[in-house]
């Protein structure tokens, strides 16, 4: 069998959560398969990165001249050049994620991480609005031979939003690549990690903060590690003003230790996204004993379940309770969440038994 595996997530120069999804599922995908053949393709200047691609020797990588915007304009304008130009013929295609593709002639699965573009779309800036347009998400969806959703509320929201494609969806939930416990250390701080954006609900988390500061001064800080993504205007200047009286700090984008650290340095994280398909930095931290301030809406509580403290992401002052509460109480995350028992080869296994069932029902 001869697998097709897009690989275009990875070329993100600070890969989030789908870029890693993205390397671990295919590592996996190649390591339990060996009687599979795997197929990718990557612009000239990316095919033979050992970052890109670390441990995926079996992998084999066709190259293309055209650079990734022009290929992409390609797709979207002209619905062309066809993968089976680029890579030769393949009994399936998997997407680990919804990007630009031409017209294909054999079956594809794609892996659906959520759906907040289409469910809360106010949170998204104009661009991204248009990108998700242009990429013809839901042409994706409605396409695909087979669907797989990271989580039992993505697939929910799918079937709800395609009721036509609900026997063909298909959770295969995935696992954390970070499992090993961390040694907490003495508290300094709130954290929020992940892109500061309009969805991560960082306006009700500010509020929150200020909810707190008019009766306790001497609160701790919070600390946003991540990329700036999306803010409104008047969530960007609450952010600034709440800078500049040392409320909170912006730490940007740091490595995968310097995150562990800040992380065991915090009295919780707090993860009050309006909507998520995943939770992976909630997980990371629950394996530190640190425990999560969680918004209980879509995935968290089905992943998180007894470890995490639940809270409305529109009651700002039900956040503020949770933070303070974690402040003087000082609990640690105790329950470990079933999904944590999960491993890549387990995600891959699954995954392809859903490559296969596509394939099987190609006709």
């Amino acid at each position: 069998m001869r697998v097709y595996i897009d690989s275009r997530p990875l070329l993100e120069e600070n890969p989030g959560g789908i870029g890693l999804y993205t390397q671990r599922i295919m590592q996996a995908l190649i390591e339990v398969n060996p009687d599979v053949d795997f197929v990718t393709f990557l612009n000239r200047k990316h095919s033979q990165s050992d970052k890109a691609m670390p441990g995926m020797g079996r992998l084999k990588i066709q190259s293309t001249r055209i650079p990734p915007k022009i290929l992409h304009g390609m797709f979207w304008l002209f619905r062309r050049p066809s993968l089976e130009r680029i890579v030769g013929l393949c009994d399936c295609y998997f997407f680990p994620n919804i990007i630009f593709t031409p017209r294909l002639t054999r079956p594809y699965v794609l892996t659906v991480h959520d759906l907040s573009y289409i469910r809360i779309p106010e949170v998204y800036a104009p661009t991204a609005r248009l990108w998700h347009r242009a990429v013809r998400s839901r042409e994706l969806i409605q396409n695909a031979k087979r669907i797989i959703t990271v989580s039992e509320a993505t697939a929910v929201d799918v079937k709800k939003q395609f009721p036509e494609k609900a026997d063909v969806v298909r959770t295969v939930q995935s696992a954390v690549w970070r499992p090993e416990r961390q040694e907490r250390k003495e508290p300094s701080h709130f954290l929020v990690i992940g892109l500061i954006e309009e969805r991560k609900n960082i306006y009700g988390v500010l509020k929150a903060c200020e909810i707190i500061r008019r009766k306790r001064v001497d609160f701790p800080k919070i600390l946003f590690i991540g990329k700036r993504g999306y803010l409104k205007k008047v969530t960007k200047r609450l952010f600034e003003k709440q800078k500049s009286l040392g409320w909170i700090e912006e730490r940007g984008y740091v490595t995968e230790q310097e995150k562990l650290e800040v992380l065991a340095r915090s009295y919780a994280l707090i993860f009050a996204s309006y909507y998520e398909g995943f939770g992976f930095p909630g997980l990371e931290a629950i394996v530190s004993g640190v425990p999560v301030i969680a918004s209980r809406s879509t995935s968290l509580p089905e992943l998180y379940q007894q470890a995490g403290v639940y809270i409305d992401p529109y009651n700002q002052r039900e956040i503020a309770s949770a933070i303070e509460y974690m402040f003087d109480k000082r609990p640690t995350a105790q329950s470990t969440p079933s999904i944590l028992r999960r491993t890549w080869v387990d995600v891959a296994q699954e995954t392809m038994h859903v490559i296969k069932e596509a394939y099987d029902d190609r006709n």
